[in-house]
């Protein structure tokens, strides 16, 4: 799968993702919240308020997901 670039397409509220930091240059998961306009992270707490930070994303995979909810 490939990235899909944030400024063109935006992920569902509610959609964890795998995310890129363009400052940090890392991968991570996080949760995309349209609401407040920013990326939550495991807590559910704003933890990336900056939105433009991260330009790259994709939506997990779906065994991830499932091995999650567990």
């Amino acid at each position: 799968m490939e990235f899909i670039k944030f400024n063109e397409h935006r992920p569902k509220d509610g959609q964890r993702c795998l995310v890129m930091d363009k400052y940090e240059k890392r991968v991570r998961i996080l949760t995309f919240n349209a609401y407040d306009e920013c990326w939550d992270d495991e807590e559910a707490d704003d933890y990336l308020c900056d939105i433009d930070r991260i330009d790259l994303w994709q939506p997990l995979p779906i065994y991830y997901e499932m091995e999650d909810m567990k």
